[in-house]
């Protein structure tokens, strides 16, 4: 979450409730600097890439334009991350109980 703080990043959520979308081909990250131009770095499993030909980073800023338009705002998406934040501490908590209980006296 403290990440979310940063000036240049954005988390937007884009909802199961959108089904099929312009991002689900995979994940990637768009690099965009004052004075250079854009880049895009894919990753892999056992790879990743940095595209910079300009037809293809064009392909991935009108994915991130489409994505735009499905994806929660700012605001929604930092409220869902920390509701489900908080829902995963919760589980975490019973199972520490849980797992304390064990062995049965």
């Amino acid at each position: 979450m403290r990440i979310a703080n940063w000036k240049a990043i954005n988390i937007l959520i884009v909802p199961a409730a959108a089904r099929a979308h312009a991002g689900i081909a995979g994940p990637f990250t768009q690099l965009t600097f004052p004075k250079f131009q854009t880049l895009v770095w894919l990753e892999a499993e056992n790879s990743s890439l940095f595209v910079e030909e300009e037809r293809a980073v064009e392909g991935y800023e009108a994915v991130v334009k489409a994505l735009g338009a499905v994806s929660l705002d700012e605001d929604r998406s930092m409220e869902l991350i920390a509701r489900l934040q908080e829902i995963n501490e919760t589980r975490e908590a019973q199972h520490r109980e849980e797992d304390n209980s064990f062995p049965p006296s």
